[in-house]
């Protein structure tokens, strides 16, 4: 991951990062131009990068094995309601004071 340190003496340190998988990396199951040499930067980094997908088309864990990262699938249950709040508990998982997540669509906003 990396650390900032700002002039006031705080410090922010991030190791995770936590992808939304469709129209974030990838487009009808297909990754995005530039997404495979980004991720594999991060990587060298130190960071630990997620995809999160509900995978309705099959193609997550396709997609996260090319890109040798984790996927996990949102699972919306009676628990936990909508899929932003399956995205949210798994942002909670990992730590989110150290944690940086990117989608794009109104269900990546809990994230």
């Amino acid at each position: 991951g990396i650390c900032v340190d700002f002039p006031n003496g705080d410090a922010l340190c991030v190791d995770h990062l936590v992808l939304d998988l469709n129209g974030t990396v990838s487009v009808a199951g297909r990754l995005l131009p530039g997404v495979k040499e980004r991720i594999e930067q991060l990587q060298a980094l130190g960071f630990t990068i997620y995809l999160l997908t509900a995978d309705t088309r099959g193609k997550g864990a396709e997609i996260a094995t090319s890109l040798g990262v984790q996927m996990q699938r949102v699972v919306v249950t009676e628990e936990i309601p909508t899929e932003a709040c399956s995205k949210r508990a798994f942002i909670e998982s990992v730590g989110p004071q150290r944690c940086v997540a990117m989608g794009n669509g109104r269900n990546d906003e809990e994230m």
